[in-house]
């Protein structure tokens, strides 16, 4: 997917993002109205959009009408209020991810690779299989690298589109979560790094993580990934060998005072997109709970002890 759509964004926020994702080798289009946005779409041959826009109540319902007919499509909130009602809203109803404005520089692209960059193969010579499929769980032992967090988070990815766990964008935005807390595991876990030196130049960040990977004892450990995924959840267990936390003073990421924090974030983004998020009492152990439809399980008889 290389695909952007800005949708009334500002002329001059616009034609700045229009450079930037350009030079990035986005193809992208401007256009200023939700009506413009949806006529291009229906012209276009191609399915598979990112698509940006600026958040309004009004727009909750382009968002639904978006995840129904273009289920290809990724919605992506630029907003300038950072978790306001509405973003939070927008987020609920079908978008895969928001990019605070007054981060907006550091954040895009970032955004964009982590929600646009995974892409489904499929053997059509095992179509008939993957149709019966309906459970599976792996076990992972991941170094501290960040390739291995996204290679894992593919890995799911593809897995729930070929279970048919759900609708492309309850997929994304389940990977979009998983790969925060994967992130967490890593980067606050691992290598035992502020959230606050984040906020600092991306140098300062790149030389720190650089540093850490070869010192010990961050660079012996490990991330430990339990995935038990089938048509009607998803189950991800991830453990660091960090100090851990006391989740109980994990800051509330809606209160209006950690609108600035980066940590707050990926804390948002967890609980907004998951059903259920628990901790272990170390604080080095989330795991993530994501539900889709009602329907009996067929494989719950083979659990039942024979009479």
């Amino acid at each position: 997917m290389s695909r952007v759509l800005l949708v009334e964004l500002g002329g001059d926020l616009s034609a700045h993002l229009h450079q930037v994702l350009t030079d990035a080798g986005f193809d992208t289009i401007i256009v200023e109205n939700d009506a413009a946005a949806l006529h291009t779409l229906a012209l276009s041959p191609v399915e598979s959009w990112a698509i940006l826009l600026a958040p309004q109540f009004e727009r909750v319902e382009l968002i639904e009408t978006l995840r129904e007919t273009r289920p290809c499509s990724l919605v992506v909130v630029v907003t300038e209020h950072d978790r306001d009602e509405v973003t939070t809203a927008a987020l609920r109803r079908g978008a895969v991810g928001y990019i605070p404005g007054r981060r907006l520089e550091k954040s895009l692209l970032r955004t964009l690779r982590s929600v646009t960059g995974l892409t489904i193969r499929t053997d059509h010579r095992h179509h008939d299989l993957m149709e019966a499929w309906y459970r599976t769980t792996a076990e992972f032992v991941l170094d501290n690298r960040s390739t291995t967090v996204t290679a894992l988070v593919s890995y799911v990815r593809e897995t729930l589109q070929l279970l048919k766990f759900a609708d492309q964008s309850t997929i994304i935005r389940t990977c979009v979560a998983l790969t925060e807390a994967l992130d967490n595991a890593l980067y606050h876990g691992n290598l035992e790094l502020s959230s606050e030196l984040r906020k600092e130049s991306g140098e300062a960040w790149e030389s720190a993580v650089a540093e850490r990977r070869q010192l010990s004892p961050y660079k012996d450990r490990s991330i430990f990934v339990r995935a038990e995924l089938s048509r009607k959840e998803i189950s991800v267990t991830i453990r660091d060998e960090g100090p851990g936390f006391d989740p109980s003073k994990l800051p509330d990421p809606t209160d209006p005072d950690n609108i600035e924090s980066i940590s707050g974030r990926g804390v948002f983004l967890v609980r907004t997109f998951m059903d259920e998020v628990r901790y272990n009492d170390k604080g080095n152990e989330i795991t993530l709970v994501k539900r889709c439809g009602s329907s009996p399980d067929p494989l719950a008889q083979m659990r039942e002890p024979a009479t």
